[in-house]
């Protein structure tokens, strides 16, 4: 009797230092992007409605990843996708949302991919990513955002995944706020015919 006792209160001691330390175990699933109907990041792509642009291939320095590790968790992206695809669709999703997409604009966007990981010591995702355009210009776009501040849970993982959307949506507030963002949609002129430089009396 006093062995389980023992147990029990042995078993009850380690799970509360597990949730006092922020541990969290097994896969915490991160949520569908939806992109935003109002905010000051909307307001500024609202600005651009005249330009369309859109998206081409997405890759990543490490490819078709669909997980992080947390801790003793994982997270893990929604059913089917990678990271690639996730921040592409969220891409698409806010320029749509803004009526700058079209399929037949003159300009295109790539992306690269080139480093995403949950920071468990300082509580933060870092988002680093490259957008290159049609046209021959690129920017790199960096976040770090802080999920324990912008999610109220007991799990630092769990908060990690609750926040990922909201992540990549500042990532996309961050970027088309930029001026280098707009060099990225800058239409090529083109070039006049060679016979059109040429003098009248050549």
């Amino acid at each position: 009797m006093k062995r389980t006792r023992f147990l029990s209160a042995f078993i009850i001691t380690i799970a509360t230092l597990f949730v006092g330390c922020g541990l969290s175990f097994g896969v915490m699933h991160i949520k569908d992007y939806t992109p935003t109907k109002s905010g000051k990041g909307m307001l500024s792509i609202k600005k651009m409605d005249s330009v369309k642009i859109r998206l081409g291939n997405f890759t990543a320095a490490n490819p078709k990843q669909n997980s992080v590790k947390c801790d003793t968790a994982r997270i893990s992206l929604p059913e089917k996708q990678n990271f690639e695809t996730y921040i592409k669709n969220a891409f698409a999703a806010e320029f749509k949302a803004a009526d700058m997409y079209d399929e037949n604009a003159q300009i295109t966007l790539y992306g690269h991919i080139n480093e995403i990981y949950s920071m468990i010591k300082r509580k933060q995702w870092i988002i680093d990513i490259t957008i290159t355009s049609s046209n021959g210009k690129s920017f790199n776009p960096e976040i770090q955002y802080p999920y324990i501040e912008n999610y109220e849970g007991k799990f630092d993982c769990d908060a990690a995944a609750n926040t990922f959307n909201r992540a990549v949506k500042q990532l996309i507030y961050k970027m088309v706020n930029d001026k280098e963002f707009l060099e990225l949609l800058e239409v090529p002129k083109k070039e006049e015919p060679s016979y059109y430089k040429r003098s009248f009396w050549e």
